[in-house]
Order: structure tokens, then C-alpha cells, then sequence
């Protein structure tokens, strides 16, 4: 039986494998079309002569077998060789050039995902694995890529979930993966392995597949982000808090990647503090060339130092990365210190609400910043109205005055939706249009809520309907607003603080002790780090 192409191609593996080099392995099984004409060639004669078939599977293996050296079983050798996992691997990679067709996408990924599987075991011999990382590496990430592809193709993967809910039929706890979850699932084995190789170095920081965790980890987070399942990446956080080297050891992209995915997640949590301190991070990492990447980075980024009262300067809306992002911005910002409930309606329903939506950052806006607008409402009420105090008396605001200027601000509103009334309760004699204006309740549990949280400074009176500022000993133009109304962002931060907490980010791994490997190492601390556009 004449096979010269595979013959060739092995006979190369086996060279590959002599000399333990990972980067030619990587290079020789490419698996991404175009490839030059070997590929199609090897392809053609392995379907010719060792088509699928259980006997012909085992004269595969037999002939991978013979043209591959065996491993002699020692840790130190200078020479490389096969396994028996590795032998599987080859001969799963050729079988996937024997039955690819690029043009049918969802079995293309089927095959593709069991090729990465056996890449996995393979990889996973703790002797000579490592010699598979980077062509683990280039396989996932091929992987991926196809995966996002068909996630954003429902029409080709809609039998897929058809099949998944008649073999579940009724059963609720059947799990239904989308090709996305099931991907980042596998690819989370290969994470596994390379956190828990123990080899060392005694020339480098890093060695063996532990310098893969975080090319590993950010192909599962892209991921798990790409397909909504974000909680899924906790135990992955966990795992890095515990185990992993300090992500200064890696190289850029691996942490600005990283640290861009660490803080969507903090995000996502409601950890906006923790959150902006990783999207700061990862921005000032990033190559000021990458404006891609810097773009996507500041949109979570200012989106969560609004969240936390601090506002985007206007030298940071000049940078070439941040183009249109001012006037998605700038009218939220503007509405939020007027305390303009309606014009920051305004903001988020406007064009550019789809923009808002898609980026996943409306509802947490709408949501968390709501009560700075009205300690910004207030305090300008304050300003306008307030009694500023005197020798004995302390300042107060009346918040019959900001009631007034909220109901007329609601009055005003163009886009103010008529009161809904269901169709079936449209001729009931006793049904009347509910007034939805705010009350006097509304407003005393608001400034009640303002307080509780430190964003105002002082106490309400429930029977003068007033809130009086504790300025204590102090006095001076202007110290009843400044002590009043403290900056959102410094209330927040001493909170941090007075926890221990300040610039304390999960999951991200400083430094180690001197001396010694460090596994666990501890969570990074900015707390010098400097806001946006300083």
C-alpha cells in the first residue's frame, strides 16, 4: 500500500517530536482553510486507503504507530517521541482531514471538537504533554472562532437544539448547551492542565504549560461572554485566585485580555469599584495603537466610573480612541449632574438606545445611577432654594421644593407614556387612570435611601418635611453643600476603605513572597490607580 503524502507528513511529526519543538508541531497540523495542497492531498489519501472503517482505523493507528518514535520514558531526555496519547491525536487529525467539508460548518465543528479532545489528552501526560501546548493553543482558539461563527448563525445550528429537546422531551434538567457553552466546557479541561503543571525553571519564571493559563482562560471567558453564561466563569476566577502565577509573568495581551474580561465580570456582579479598577488597568496596559481594543475597554470603563459619580473628562473624548463615544455619553453625564430625571430618560431611550443595549450596559445605568440624580436634583434644590443656615441653625432644604421641581420636571416630559390600563378593565365603572407623578412618600424614601447610603450628609424630619445638614463645628460659604452633598465617588471609596477593601480586585494575582513559587500569590491593590482621562 503506496502513501507517500502520509508517510511524508508523519515522517515529519516524528522529526518534530525528536527534537521536542512545539512551535514546527504547531505549524505542521494546521487545521484552518486555505492550507497549501497537501493538506487536500493527505486528505484525499487517507480517505482512499483508510476509509471510515473499524478495521481500517486500526491499520491507521498501526501505520502512525511505525513511522513515530517511541518515547523511552525518561522526564530529562534530550530526545523526544510518541505516546499513546499522542497517537491518538494524530490519528484523530487525520481523520478530520479524511471527513472535513469547510463548507458544512456544523460538522466542520463537530470534528473540529474532537480533535481539540484528544489534542487535550494528549496534552495532558505530565512527561512530554507540553510539547502539544502551543498546537492546543492554535486548535482552541480555531475552535472558538468557528464556534462564535455558528452562535451568530442560528438558521445552520436550529436542528441542534431541536434534537436536544426531543431526546430531553419534558425533563426540565436536561442541560441544552449552545455549540458555544459546550466549547468553552471542553477548552476548560485544558485550562485544568495547565493550572496544575508543576514544572520549573531555573532560568525562567514560567515553564512548562503554566504558561498557558491565561491564553487558555481567555479563550473560555470570550466565550462564556459570547454566549451569556458569564456565571459559569466563577469557578475559573476561583481556580486562578488559588493556583495561578502572578499575571505580571505573562505578557501583555495575556493580561490586558485578562483584566478586560476580569472586570466585565465584576461588572456584570454589580462589583463596579473592583470592576473599574481592572477596566483601568487593562486600558493603561493596552498599546496605545490597539484603538480596537482600547475603544472596547473604555466603553465598560466609563460606563462604570459614571456608575460610581465620576464623569469622563473632555481630553479623554479627544483620543482617537474613544471617537463616538462622547455623544453616547456626554448626554448622560450632562443629565446626571442637573438631576434631570427626564432628560436622562432622554438619554438612554434616544437613538442610541439599541447602541446601549447591545454593549449591555443600559439596564445597570438605568438601574444604579437613578438615585445620583436625584442627590443631584437635590443638591440643586439646595443651591437654588435651601436655607443655608446660620450661627444656630442648621441648613435645611424643604423637600415640598423638591417634589414641586420633580413633578414639574415629569410634567414637562414629552415622551411621558399615558398611564396603561388593561383592554379588560377599559369599561369597569370603578377603574380610573393611576396617577403616576411622585409623592411626598416617594420622595422622603428617596432622600431616606440617599442617606442610608452616605451620598447625603445629615437627617429628615418627617414632620416639617425638611432634610437638615450635620455640619458640626464648621462654617464658611459653602461647607453646607460640600459636607451635604459629599462626591458619590469619595463616599464609595471610603466604604472601600474603611472594609480594607480599597483597590482589592478577586482573581487578580500580584506578586508572590521573594523567594519562593508563587502559586497563589495575592490580589492586586491600586489604590493609587488614577481615574479616567487624568
Amino acid at each position: 500500500m503506496s502513501t507517500p503524502t502520509i508517510d511524508t507528513f508523519l515522517t515529519a511529526i516524528a522529526d518534530f517530536l525528536r527534537i521536542r519543538s512545539a512551535v514546527q508541531i504547531q505549524d505542521y497540523l494546521r487545521v484552518e482553510p486555505p492550507v497549501p495542497d497537501i493538506y487536500h492531498t493527505l486528505g484525499t489519501e487517507v480517505r482512499q486507503f483508510y476509509p471510515p472503517d473499524l478495521e481500517e482505523d486500526r491499520l491507521l493507528e498501526e501505520k502512525i504507530n511505525s513511522l513515530l518514535p517511541e518515547f523511552d520514558g525518561e522526564p530529562d531526555s534530550v530526545r523526544g517521541g510518541s505516546w499513546p496519547g499522542f497517537v491518538e491525536f494524530m490519528k484523530s487529525y487525520l481523520e478530520f482531514w479524511r471527513d472535513v467539508n469547510f463548507e458544512n460548518l456544523v460538522d466542520t465543528h463537530e470534528l473540529l471538537s474532537a480533535l481539540v479532545n484528544q489534542c487535550i489528552t494528549a496534552l495532558s501526560n505530565p512527561s512530554v504533554g507540553v510539547v502539544l501546548l502551543s498546537t492546543t493553543r492554535s486548535l482552541s482558539i480555531a475552535l472558538s472562532k468557528l464556534a462564535i461563527t455558528l452562535d451568530k448563525r442560528p438558521d445552520l445550528t436550529a436542528h441542534i437544539f431541536q434534537r436536544q429537546a426531543f431526546m430531553g422531551g419534558d425533563d426540565e434538567t436536561v442541560a441544552k448547551q449552545t455549540l458555544v457553552e459546550s466549547t468553552a466546557e471542553l477548552l476548560q479541561r485544558a485550562f485544568t492542565i495547565c493550572l496544575i503543571d508543576r514544572s520549573k525553571s531555573a532560568t525562567a519564571r514560567l515553564a512548562g504549560k503554566r504558561t498557558g493559563i491565561y491564553t487558555i482562560a481567555n479563550l473560555v471567558l470570550k466565550l462564556l461572554f459570547q454566549c451569556g453564561k458569564t456565571r459559569l466563569a466563577t469557578q475559573l476566577f476561583t481556580n486562578i485566585s488559588q493556583h495561578s502565577p502572578p499575571l505580571s509573568y505573562y505578557p501583555a495581551s495575556h493580561r490586558v485580555t485578562y483584566l478586560y474580561y476580569l472586570g466585565r465580570y465584576l461588572f456584570s456582579n454589580n462589583q463596579y469599584l473592583r470592576g473599574q479598577t481592572a477596566l483601568q488597568a487593562a486600558y493603561e496596559q493596552c498599546h496605545p495603537q490597539c484603538l480596537k481594543h482600547r475603544n472596547l475597554i473604555l466603553i465598560y470603563l466609563i460606563t462604570a466610573n459614571i456608575i460610581l459619580g465620576r464623569f469622563p473628562s473632555a481630553t479623554l473624548f479627544q483620543r482617537p480612541e474613544a471617537a463616538g463615544l462622547a455623544e453616547k455619553f456626554l448626554p448622560v453625564c450632562r443629565a446626571i449632574a442637573k438631576g434631570d430625571l427626564v432628560g436622562f430618560q432622554d438619554s438612554l431611550s434616544g437613538e442610541h438606545r439599541s447602541w446601549f443595549l447591545k454593549k449591555g450596559i443600559l439596564v445597570p445605568l438605568k438601574n444604579r445611577c437613578e438615585i445620583t440624580i436625584w442627590r443631584s436634583l437635590a443638591r440643586k434644590t439646595f443651591l437654588l432654594n435651601g436655607f443655608q443656615g446660620d450661627l444656630k441653625r442648621a441648613p435645611t432644604l424643604n423637600l415640598t421644593d423638591i417634589l414641586h421641581l420633580a413633578q414639574c420636571l415629569d410634567a414637562r416630559n414629552p415622551n411621558k407614556s399615558p398611564p396603561f390600563i388593561d383592554d379588560d378593565l377599559e369599561s369597569g365603572e370603578d377603574e380610573t387612570p393611576t396617577d403616576l407623578t411622585w409623592t411626598m412618600v416617594e420622595v422622603e424614601a428617596i432622600i431616606c435611601s440617599l442617606i442610608e447610603q452616605g451620598f447625603m450628609h445629615g437627617y429628615i424630619s418627617h414632620k416639617q418635611k425638611k432634610f437638615a445638614i450635620q455640619r458640626g463645628k464648621e462654617r464658611g460659604l459653602g461647607t453646607a453643600v460640600r459636607i451635604g452633598f459629599p462626591p458619590v465617588y469619595t463616599v464609595i471609596a471610603a466604604k472601600a476603605r474603611a472594609k480594607g477593601e480599597e483597590g482589592y480586585v478577586p482573581a487578580w494575582v500580584s506578586d508572590g513572597p521573594q523567594g519562593g513559587e508563587a502559586l497563589g500569590g495575592t490580589v492586586v491593590n491600586l489604590s493609587g490607580a488614577r481615574p479616567v482621562g487624568s
